[in-house]
């Protein structure tokens, strides 16, 4: 899928918008079982390695803080049933092409399956599988002079039992995989594994509460013991977790979760943290038009160097939504957060502080049932109590997707 520049994924573009004016049985509907999709975008990227202001770009020979990147990607979308089975796969190439710094170009494979089963209306679970492979950001891999592609991936297994009325039992065991290929420290690659069973209670109006317990051991595959860092090899993860969904109304839902969740280290206690955890979201659609959704929440993240174990993310988001005609869509995305890093394993004259903002405007027009445009426009800022840490960036994109 490699291309160059006369070959750019803009020239692929053009000629995908051109070709959508193909008889129109050459294109699949949504409702088919088996579909392909191919497409393209360009993006700019006015601060690709988030440097502070007056900051010199870190790799010889070059002074541009900017560049564009290009995307070409090509899958096959299937859905299918069969009695009470489903399955789904969607498997995508995509190719990342950077123009300016062209070290960072890579081609990723991405895809997603799940089996939806069921045995009887009363007895039914997933078998789901995904792999995610995308470039990092650079706003916490800060090592500009190499290229560090994370690839996570997810395997789980669930059950639900009608055990009568309204009660249900739940339960899964879940496999989560990180490698970052540069050598992300404060990340690590690891393994996790987790069994979680729990009680849901779904009401005759389809709202639903849950409660789950969930035990995890992680691994981590890139670390030694012994050689002054404090990097563990080893966690245990205990997490409490109710969660649940409430339709206020006939135009708005509410949704969220609660919990506790506390990690320990085998060798290395001083990396042991613990908390609550949250999320509480509220959507509201006043018109068939009209769309507004409000979320606030706290989560908290291992991130490991000398001058931190953790840190703790409050945040809050607003994303109004407008349905301007049945094939054009704004959105507006506005986020606020706040990053706390706790828990140095060595001196430090202070602890890192982050707020962050985020406003994100998205244009989606279908000409076509089976074509979707779309343009971005994205402004980032972060503010830091360590001053090289602090930066604006500005993000531009355009992007097309046929199905067939």
């Amino acid at each position: 899928m490699a291309f160059s520049a006369q070959r750019s994924p803009a020239r692929i573009a053009a000629a995908l918008l051109i070709a959508c004016a193909a008889p129109g049985s050459v294109w699949a509907g949504p409702e088919d079982a088996v579909n392909f999709v191919a497409g393209t975008s360009v993006t700019y990227d006015d601060n690709l390695f988030r440097l502070s202001s007056g900051r010199p770009v870190p790799i010889a020979g070059k002074t541009s803080r900017s560049d564009f990147i290009y995307t070409a990607f090509a899958g096959v979308n299937i859905d299918k049933s069969y009695s009470l089975q489903r399955f789904q796969l969607d498997v995508t190439g995509t190719r990342y092409q950077y123009q300016e710094y062209d070290f960072l170009s890579f081609t990723a494979v991405d895809y997603r399956g799940a089996w939806l089963w069921s045995l009887t209306p009363s007895l039914t679970g997933t078998f789901y599988a995904d792999r995610a492979e995308l470039p990092s950001n650079f706003a916490d891999f800060t090592n500009q002079n190499r290229r560090n592609v994370q690839v996570s991936e997810v395997r789980r297994a669930t059950v639900d039992w009608a055990a009568g009325g309204a009660w249900h039992l739940v339960g899964g065991v879940i496999q989560s995989r990180v490698n970052n290929s540069g050598g992300f420290t404060e990340v690590g690659n690891y393994v996790q594994d987790s069994v979680e069973a729990g009680v849901k209670y779904v009401s005759a109006a389809d709202n639903s509460l849950t409660l789950v317990q969930r035990e995890s051991r992680g691994e981590y595959s890139d670390r030694t013991l012994g050689n002054g860092t404090l990097l563990d090899t080893r966690y245990d993860q205990s997490e409490t977790e109710l969660r649940g969904q409430w339709r206020v109304t006939g135009h708005s839902t509410l949704d969220g979760r609660i919990g506790y969740l506390d990690r320990e280290h085998k060798h290395y206690e001083q990396r042991d943290y613990s908390g609550a955890v949250g999320r509480l979201s509220y959507l509201w659609q006043p018109t068939g038009k009209l769309q507004f959704t409000l979320a606030a929440g706290r989560d908290l993240f291992s991130y490991q160097n000398a001058s931190s174990s953790y840190y703790s993310y409050d945040y809050i988001s607003l994303t109004p939504g407008w349905l301007i005609s049945d094939k054009t869509t704004l959105r507006l995305r506005l986020d606020a957060g706040r990053r706390d890093f706790r828990g140095p394993v060595q001196p430090t004259a202070q602890t890192r502080e982050d707020n962050v903002r985020t406003a994100q405007l998205n244009l989606s027009w279908r000409p076509l049932p089976t074509v979707d445009v779309g343009a971005h426009l994205t402004r980032e800022q972060r503010s830091s109590n360590i001053d090289r840490l602090t930066y604006h960036d500005n993000l531009a994109g355009v992007s097309v997707t046929l199905r067939f």
